[in-house]
């Protein structure tokens, strides 16, 4: 089944093609006509299986783009979960010009207001910042038709649960409600409306081989693990975050070309470090479990839990980072002293299994995201005017317009700030407008090429 068969608008199926998305996945091909039919679905999924697209495509497909209030709600348990989630819907949307803003804590609450304000299609973010919005009246809700919670099992959990349902009370009634998680706890299918679609793909992933390792030393068994398998990318997951830095310096002192992530580190430090994983800049990462709800990583050969997770769903999350679409994939649990409550039926491993120590060797290269293409096709251009100099988004649009080459159809999301604004422009047409833009409203103006984070 093609993604053409859905019958899509054409800048959606556009940025598809661009995006290189061939077939709908499994889980794509039965959610999206279920929510093209706007009802509410449970969907249990594990991460990597295009499961955000699944919910996005039709979302953005109902989308109403003149429209300035939020018409669709994504709440994410983690920063970078709802990052992500805003990536998704700016790449599926750029052609269609959804404009997705993410309210995450750490960051300018009052920027995040202002965005909102200009024109918002869908809002992303965690609970508590969403919350935040809500009860400050920076966040209407009235055209609110769609409230996803991505990861719903950890979203209902003790953290986040009351907030949840405070946000979800302060929305329409006849919102339609969609969740899903790789596990589905009894608090979510309580959550769920009585009338819903359920969806199950299955939860354990059989391209994982898995095993336990009986060690006296994890520290040095982890260093021998990555040496005689020699992957291409690895994460060791730790429990605590003193762990994760002490695995760390231990490997990196070995000459392991790794890094740490946990949520110690501030936000930025943390992108960075996500970032050049996902691009094979070292491969090795050694994390808590900040980075196993959701996030996209592709080509993760080995997972090491140093430490056992304290729940069987946050092991189905740690080793779902690997054998994703359809690759082969290993899982290795270090047991040492600590008593041990096997989570899944495990292969028990020996320390010379020369066959355990068999693995694919591919030449290391420099891991390009999904959305190059349509990144290239793209140019963010800085503007030295905003708000100071009563600058609106009809002014930047009406000034490119007066270029040569460009059309309407070539301006994307348009974001003006305080003292700056932001446009992007599609089409590959990025040059001409930098070459020619000189007046916006009689004000003259300088454009520059963004070097604007992707994050803000």
């Amino acid at each position: 089944m093609p993604f053409d068969s859905f019958h899509l608008d054409p800048m959606l199926q556009k940025a598809i093609e661009k995006l290189h998305y061939q077939e709908p996945t499994p889980i794509q091909e039965q959610v999206i006509p279920i929510l093209l039919q706007q009802k509410n679905c449970l969907i249990q999924a594990e991460t990597g299986s295009g499961k955000t697209a699944a919910y996005a495509i039709p979302i953005i497909q109902h989308l109403n783009i003149d429209s300035r209030p939020p018409q669709a709600m994504v709440l994410a348990p983690t920063r970078e979960l709802a990052f992500q989630i805003r990536d998704h819907f700016r790449w599926l949307g750029m052609y269609k010009k959804v404009q997705c803003i993410a309210c995450v804590g750490q960051q300018p609450f009052d920027q995040q207001a202002m965005d909102i304000r200009q024109r918002c299609h869908v809002v992303t973010g965690t609970p508590g910042r969403i919350l935040d919005h809500i009860r400050q009246g920076t966040l209407p809700l009235d055209d609110i038709r769609t409230l996803v919670l991505d990861e719903a099992d950890a979203l209902l959990e003790k953290d986040f649960e009351a907030d949840v349902h405070a946000v979800c009370d302060a929305l329409p009634a006849d919102r339609t409600i969609v969740c899903l998680s790789a596990t589905l706890s009894p608090a979510v299918k309580a959550f769920m409306p009585d009338a819903y679609t359920t969806i199950c793909l299955p939860e354990h992933n059989a391209a994982i081989a898995e095993y336990d390792w009986v060690t006296a030393d994890k520290n040095t068994d982890t260093a021998r693990l990555l040496a005689d398998i020699d992957p291409d990318s690895a994460i060791v997951f730790c429990r605590r975050q003193d762990t994760a830095e002490t695995v760390y310096h231990y490997l990196a002192g070995r000459g392991v070309l790794c890094q740490a992530l946990h949520g110690g580190m501030d936000q930025d430090k943390r992108f960075a470090v996500m970032d050049a994983f996902k691009q094979g800049r070292f491969r090795v990462l050694i994390s808590t479990d900040v980075s196993a709800r959701g996030i996209d990583i592709e080509d993760v050969n080995l997972i090491i839990n140093y430490d056992q997770p304290e729940r069987p769903d946050i092991y189905v999350h740690r080793i779902g980072r690997s054998g994703r679409a359809g690759r082969s994939g290993m899982a290795v649990n270090l047991i040492g002293s600590d008593p041990v409550h096997p989570l899944y039926p495990m292969t028990k491993m020996e320390s010379d299994d020369a066959g355990f120590l068999s693995c694919l060797h591919e030449v290391r290269m420099l891991k390009q995201d999904a959305s190059d293409e349509l990144r290239r096709d793209i140019t963010k251009i800085h503007l030295n005017i905003g708000k100071n100099k009563k600058i609106r988004a009809g002014d930047i649009v009406g000034a490119i317009c007066s270029l040569d080459g460009l059309s309407a159809d070539d301006i994307g999301i348009i974001q003006i700030q305080r003292y700056q604004s932001y446009v992007d422009i599609l089409n590959g047409k990025g040059d001409l407008v930098l070459q020619q833009l000189k007046m916006v409203k009689h004000k003259s103006v300088r454009p520059e090429k963004s070097t604007q984070n992707r994050r803000t």
